[in-house]
């Protein structure tokens, strides 16, 4: 399993800003996103969502009657967010500061 660069509290602020930003997406999507944010306040950890296979198995475990579609989702949101904050926060300051920039766009010449 990868180890986090993320601490929990930059995760769960992630979570937060998460759940704001589905307030008017579908009730599945609301409920998903709330339901991701209660199994990492239980966990407080973040390495767990790091890894596909270890996400689910914590969402089971905190919530086996969930059907498997809505696990597969919990896991999923929860490792999508993980494993994002995990990369950028890896990520070289050069490299940051490259990825921000906006792109320049390419033009194409007519060769002859």
């Amino acid at each position: 399993m990868m180890s986090a660069f993320v601490s929990f509290d930059e995760f769960e602020n992630e979570l937060k800003l998460e759940r704001n930003r589905l307030s008017n997406a579908t009730s599945y999507r609301r409920i998903t996103a709330d339901l991701s944010y209660r199994v990492a306040l239980k966990v407080r950890s973040v390495e767990p969502f790091l890894d596909q296979d270890t996400s689910r198995t914590v969402v089971v475990k905190m919530y086996p009657k969930l059907d498997e579609e809505r696990v597969s989702d919990v896991s999923k949101f929860l490792r999508v967010i993980a494993t994002d904050l995990n990369l950028h926060k890896g990520l070289s300051n050069e490299l940051k500061t490259r990825l921000n920039k906006p792109n320049k766009k390419m033009t194409f010449s007519k060769l002859n």
